[in-house]
This record gives structure tokens, C-alpha cells and sequence, in this order.
């Protein structure tokens, strides 16, 4: 096990692993913890074990998201599983703030997170953070080769959050899959290699859509 941890090969397979399963996890100790069906079977002091690991999942959350100019902001795409400080992953997956697995974390919580001053104060200024990082004017299409790419479009109604922002300066960053580097744009990272990574997405914006009404409808019914 002590070579396997000094592998970084080894740990960024486990920071993949934990961070496209921390939220499930969340959700299922939350189910047992709450005896509903299909756990109706289980026995108390497992769902009193299984609330106390889900309290300290919560904590973890609240103790990983990342902090700039004092002020709380998402999440990276990993964590390390000890320190939970932000780590790269591959090479494509820099050490940042995500704009999608973040998404994945603040739904989990709007949804499902118990309505208590903890959580509110990990909702709202991670709100706020997609609010002020949306991107406007670029439009997804298809190149003379088949490729998918964003260019500039000012009529395009389309809303993006680029997957990797740089957790100093917060501005949008692209890391090469192939060579490592963090380019500036898009356009610079396609240029240069072959981009076979969507380094945008449009999910955040089902928080405006649909999850803070059902979020606030969660408040107002407590």
C-alpha cells in the first residue's frame, strides 16, 4: 500500500473514483439513515451510523470548498483524500475550480442538503460563483473537420461554464491532455493539439432554471 500512495498514477485514479462517487454515497447514507424504503429492513444503530457518516461527509464538503479573497467559492473536479486540499488529476484535469462537478455538488445540496445554517452558507456563495462565471457569446458548431468548437457569436443566447477555472485569479483555463499545458482559450488550446475534451458545459444553468425554486420551496416549507 506505501509504494501504491507514492504513486501519483495510483492517487489520481483514486481522487477519479471519490469525486464521481462522493455524491451518490451522500445519497445513499441519507436513505438508510432515514429507514424509508428500500431500507426499511435495516436496524437502528445502522442508520444512526450511517446519519453520523453522512454529517461528516457534509462536513468534508464544507471543509474542501475553496476559498478565495476570504470568501467561499465551489469545488475542484478532486480533492486529496486526506488533506482535501484541490488536485490535478490527469493532465487534462488540473488542479481548479470546476464549473461541472461543482454543479453535481450544489444540486446535491439544494436538493437534499438538511436546511441549516452550514449549508446555506456552502449554497449561497457557490450561487453567486456561477452567477458571475457564466460565459455569453460563444456558440458551439462543427468545423470543416468534424470537430466540435466554440467561437465568438454575440447573438448566441447559449449560456457555458468552462469546466477549469484557475483557483488564484478565477479566470477560465484549458490544460492539454496530451502535453500538459494550460492554455489561455480554447481557441489557443485548439490550435495547438487535438482537443478531444468538452471543456465547457451548459449544466449550471439548471440552477437558475429549476433547483433555487426548488430550493427556496424547500425553505418556505420547513
Amino acid at each position: 500500500m506505501a509504494t501504491k500512495l507514492s504513486s501519483r498514477k495510483w492517487l489520481s485514479r483514486s481522487h477519479y473514483a471519490q469525486r464521481q462517487c462522493n455524491v451518490a454515497v451522500l445519497e445513499l447514507l441519507q436513505d438508510i439513515s432515514g429507514g424509508g424504503e428500500p431500507f426499511g429492513f435495516t436496524k437502528n444503530d445502522y442508520r444512526e451510523r450511517a446519519k453520523l457518516a453522512f454529517d461528516r461527509g457534509r462536513e468534508c464538503l464544507a471543509f474542501a470548498q475553496i476559498h478565495q479573497s476570504g470568501q467561499r467559492t465551489v469545488w475542484c473536479a478532486q480533492h486529496h483524500p486526506i488533506t482535501l486540499e484541490p488536485v490535478a488529476a490527469w493532465k487534462k484535469e488540473p488542479a481548479s475550480l470546476s464549473g461541472s462537478e461543482s454543479f453535481e455538488l450544489i444540486k446535491f445540496l439544494l436538493r437534499r442538503g438538511p436546511i441549516n445554517s452550514q449549508t446555506i452558507g456552502m449554497i449561497e456563495p457557490a450561487l453567486a460563483w456561477f452567477k458571475q462565471n457564466q460565459l455569453t457569446g460563444l456558440c458551439k458548431v462543427k468545423n470543416e473537420l468534424g470537430k466540435t468548437v466554440y467561437i465568438s457569436d454575440v447573438s448566441s443566447t447559449e449560456i457555458y461554464w468552462a469546466r477549469f477555472y484557475d483557483i488564484s485569479i478565477g479566470r477560465p483555463i484549458f490544460a492539454g491532455g496530451q502535453d500538459g499545458i494550460i492554455y489561455a482559450s480554447f481557441g489557443e488550446i485548439a490550435a495547438k493539439i487535438k482537443v478531444v475534451y468538452d471543456y465547457f458545459t451548459t449544466k449550471p444553468r439548471e440552477l437558475s432554471d429549476k433547483e433555487i425554486e426548488r430550493w427556496n420551496r424547500r425553505r418556505q416549507a420547513k
